[in-house]
């Protein structure tokens, strides 16, 4: 079913007791997700937000699913410009900073720092130090506006 406004309300599926819903803020975002087979929670997705719209947490329980892919949380701080400036998986924190151009300095995880440098063109020009987070990279370049 649908709320007024469009947005998906809940779902079930034919022939079965499997039935989804989903609670939004004033904003319209999705607060959460809950997907439930015969009246118990299979799996329940959360999120908050702050002013700006970033997603300051996340949180998940997957039932029949252990460790932290199943059920955990992730928390993120951002700076002034909206960038990603840390974010806690479970028990583990990470840590960023940015040049005034978005591009990653360094990252601090786990008490290893890794540091960063770009050419004139914002380039990555070395990486120095920890563990390749290649996925941060691509994420950052990613998001960046053209300038």
């Amino acid at each position: 079913s649908w709320l007024m406004d469009g947005l998906l309300d809940s779902r079930t599926w034919p022939g079965t007791t499997n039935l989804a819903t989903v609670s939004y803020d004033t904003a319209k975002r999705p607060l959460a997700f809950t997907e439930q087979r015969n009246g118990a929670d299979q799996a329940v997705f959360t999120q908050a937000y702050d002013r700006a719209g970033n997603v300051t947490s996340e949180g998940r329980t997957l039932s029949g699913i252990t460790g932290n892919a199943g059920t955990g949380s992730q928390t993120l701080t951002y700076d002034r410009l909206n960038r990603v400036m840390s974010g806690t998986l479970g028990s583990t924190t990470h840590q960023y900073t940015d040049d005034a151009d978005g591009n990653r300095l360094t990252s601090l995880s786990g008490g290893v720092t890794t540091y960063y440098t770009y050419d004139r063109g914002d380039q990555l020009k070395t990486r120095k130090g920890g563990q390749r987070p290649d996925h941060q990279l691509r994420l950052r370049r990613a998001r960046q506006p053209d300038r």
